[in-house]
């Protein structure tokens, strides 16, 4: 965890020292959409924008699905006949 946040600063701190030595505007095409002149920052915060979105989003449903397979595999351990480890009587 650690190390991901410290990956996450140093992409932060390379993002921003991109964006302060190219402040000129670019044209900029996508799918048919055009627009003339438009700062490199904000295309780049945009983007950067966008991809943590999708992260987020990716990562609540992964989430999710785990949650659902701890609840699964609890009712599993529950509706069978062997106890689990270490709740035998007897012993120490």
């Amino acid at each position: 965890m650690q190390f991901q946040l410290f990956l996450t600063l140093v992409m932060a701190l390379l993002l921003v020292v991109f964006t302060f030595q190219n402040p000129n505007p670019v044209q900029m095409r996508f799918m048919g959409w055009q627009h003339s002149q438009i700062p490199i920052v904000v295309v780049v915060l945009l983007s950067v924008l966008i991809g943590a979105i999708i992260s987020i989003v990716l990562g609540f449903k992964q989430q999710s699905d785990l949650k659902k397979e701890i609840r699964q595999l609890r009712s599993e351990l529950e509706d069978s006949e062997i106890p689990p480890v270490g709740t035998e009587k007897g012993k120490e």
